[in-house]
């Protein structure tokens, strides 16, 4: 017997200033009222078309770095099991007890493109923008406070939600103004209930009963077919990075506890750390990294194997020096993965080149050529005097504090002295 079950929105107000905060809920107070929804629709002349509004993929990756590719996967489907366990649409455990929505996330560096405002909601289909909520805490390591979201009125007059975004992010359009599928809604953080980046999306049909919007064996909520104008699978292994690293990433929360040492170019002798990232993960017994030098010959061929079978997201390491009878330009990493080839770019430079960059420079001054993380540092003024010392952080010297000259900025390295001039503006 198929359950049909009917949420309501929690609404504050019945004011329809658009600017008001009509509603204060987080996304486990599911309350709609129906009243209000029909003076919104009489305020803006809102018309009903026929037909079931098909939905598009609610995220997109704007502007991330160079080596990321589809990095977003699904962690959590809707709990299709009325029970106090949970079930997904397609009979699997890929939910959680009472969780209406589906989660996408972002995987690897999550805080890492919160950012760099890289993983957005993107609107899934044509609609009216029908409220907005904003101000709040959005870096939450464990569930705690309301969250900024979006919710969307579609022109059949379903609804759909979009949930933990960043503080300061959300569209500029009012409520009442139209959105197309795929305009911007917002930057995926973690505000409301939430232990990390995410974007929780949940739909409502016309007559607004909470619906799964996956079609599927164990769909219990009253769907006949998909709401998606084309249905992902429920398991679909990508690689999700192919990234090098001047060392071993750290994963953590919130957005100061990781750290991804992200690095393009190396120099002799200096470690590159590879990381190759899945989401969907199915292992591969005969699943191969190559590293391909400037000539297209394979230098290096890493066998990437796994104990698990499967895994939401998966990461593997691999690490590798390169050394003065290696060839200097453009090297390639290179992994075939289920049919698709993925590939990264890095540059590797034969000879202890050090560039000390911007010069002049107004703050921070990044010096490229040698990892300096947590050298000592001297700075002297042009007689030779000194001015400053300290610890190189992050390959990186802040002169924000200095008067506007000329320096002598002196490193000690292991491997060699450096000495440069630098200009503080």
């Amino acid at each position: 017997m198929r359950l049909r079950i009917i949420f309501y929105f929690i609404i504050s107000s019945l004011s329809l200033n658009s600017q008001d905060d009509h509603f204060r809920c987080s996304h486990n107070e599911n309350v709609i009222d129906k009243e209000y929804v029909k003076d919104f629709i009489k305020k803006f002349n809102l018309k009903k078309s026929g037909g079931q509004t098909e939905f598009s993929l609610p995220v997109e990756m704007y502007n991330a770095p160079d080596g990321f590719f589809e990095s977003y996967s699904v962690s959590a489907y809707f709990d299709t099991d009325t029970t106090s366990s949970y079930s997904d649409f397609d009979c699997g455990n890929r939910s959680k007890n009472d969780h209406r929505g589906v989660d996408f996330y972002s995987f690897p560096f999550c805080w890492l493109l919160y950012e760099l405002d890289a993983y957005v909601a993107v609107c899934a289909a044509d609609g009216i923008i029908f409220n907005k909520i904003d101000g709040n805490y959005d870096q939450n390591c464990s569930p705690e406070g309301n969250w900024n979201a979006v919710w969307v009125m579609h022109d059949d007059g379903s609804m759909t939600w979009y949930g933990h975004l960043k503080e300061g992010s959300l569209t500029s359009i009012e409520p009442g103004h139209r959105v197309d599928r795929g305009d911007y809604l917002g930057v995926i953080g973690s505000s409301g209930l939430s232990n990390g980046p995410h974007l929780h999306f949940q739909c409502f049909d016309s007559n607004l009963n909470l619906v799964d919007p996956f079609f599927g064996e164990c769909n219990y909520f009253d769907t006949q077919s998909t709401y998606w104008l084309s249905q992902k699978e429920y398991r679909s292994p990508k690689m999700a990075a192919l990234l090098t690293h001047k060392r071993k990433p750290r994963f953590g929360c919130p957005a100061e506890n990781e750290y991804a040492f992200l690095k393009d170019t190396f120099y002799l002798g200096q470690s590159i750390w590879i990381g190759s990232y899945f989401i969907d993960y199915i292992n591969k017994d005969d699943l191969k990294l190559q590293v391909l030098d400037p000539n297209g010959q394979v230098h290096k061929e890493f066998t990437l194997s796994s104990e698990f079978e499967y895994d939401n997201s998966h990461v593997e390491f691999e690490e590798f020096i390169l050394y003065n009878e290696d060839i200097p330009g453009e090297w390639t990493l290179r992994c075939n993965y289920y049919g698709v080839v993925y590939e990264k770019k890095f540059v590797f430079v034969n000879e202890k080149t050090i560039n000390v960059f911007p010069n002049p420079s107004q703050d921070l001054i990044e010096i490229s050529g040698l990892d300096l993380d947590a050298v000592d540092y001297q700075i002297f003024s042009q007689d030779g005097k000194l001015v400053s010392r300290g610890i190189v952080k992050m390959n990186r010297v802040d002169l924000s504090n200095f008067p506007s000259g000329v320096y002598l900025l002196s490193i000690n390295h292991p491997e060699m002295q450096f000495l440069n001039r630098v200009i503080k503006l």
